[in-house]
Parts: structure tokens; C-alpha cells; sequence
């Protein structure tokens, strides 16, 4: 009979778990794990959110280069555009904003 330490044990368990996440495309990427780390997310959490990254990812790269080009332009001193719907908002004299708090 073998003796198996509890770490091996996690370690193996940990890597059939890599395993059955890579089955369906799923990779882990992280630093090197700690002896007391723990699982935060199930595989099925694992299997919801890489199903979002694959139905989003490119309207999210779009959305952040779009972005980087606005942040370009403002740098350069062009002023951003308001929506035509906010207009009555940005002219309302009674509306107002509370004061930015200090930083300590």
C-alpha cells in the first residue's frame, strides 16, 4: 500500500481538474501555487466566464481600442463629444454635484 502525503494528493487533484478544464478549452493561468491556496471558482463558474470571454472578446478588444484612441485624441487636446440626448442635463441650471471629497 502507498502512502500518499496530502499535498501529492492536492497536487494530483488539482492537475486531473486542469485536465478535465482543458477537455473544453479552458486554461489556467497563474503564478505558482502556493501550498494553502484555495479554489475560489468551481469548473462550471470556470466554464461561465470563459464562455463569456469567447462570446465578448472581440467586442471587448474593439471597445478597448476605441477607447485607447479617444484617451489619444483628449491628450492631444481634442474635446470629447456629449450625446444630443444628455443636452437638456449639461444646460439644467438647478442641477448640481456634491463637492469631490479630500484625499488623505
Amino acid at each position: 500500500k502507498k502512502v500518499v502525503k496530502e499535498g501529492e494528493m492536492q497536487k494530483k487533484d488539482e492537475n486531473t481538474r486542469q485536465q478535465r478544464l482543458a477537455r473544453d478549452g479552458i486554461f489556467l493561468l497563474r503564478k505558482e501555487k502556493e501550498e494553502e491556496e484555495e479554489i475560489v471558482l468551481c469548473d462550471g463558474a470556470l466554464r461561465f466566464v470563459a464562455d463569456l470571454s469567447r462570446q465578448f472578446e472581440d467586442r471587448r478588444r474593439q471597445l478597448l481600442l476605441q477607447r485607447q484612441k479617444i484617451q489619444l485624441e483628449i491628450q492631444q487636446g481634442k474635446m470629447p463629444c456629449f450625446l444630443k440626448e444628455t443636452k437638456q442635463i449639461r444646460e439644467d441650471k438647478t442641477w448640481k454635484i456634491d463637492k469631490i471629497p479630500h484625499q488623505s
